[in-house]
């Protein structure tokens, strides 16, 4: 159901890692492996 694939959605959702969240506004420097 819908419900079941927004908790699904909710749970997958990460913080990225060390280097991506540190520079986040940095592409240039640190460009991402995929579209957050």
């Amino acid at each position: 159901s819908e419900d079941q694939i927004a908790l699904l959605d909710a749970a997958s959702r990460r913080h990225p890692p060390y280097p991506y969240w540190h520079q986040m506004g940095f592409d240039s420097r640190n460009p991402k492996p995929t579209r957050w």
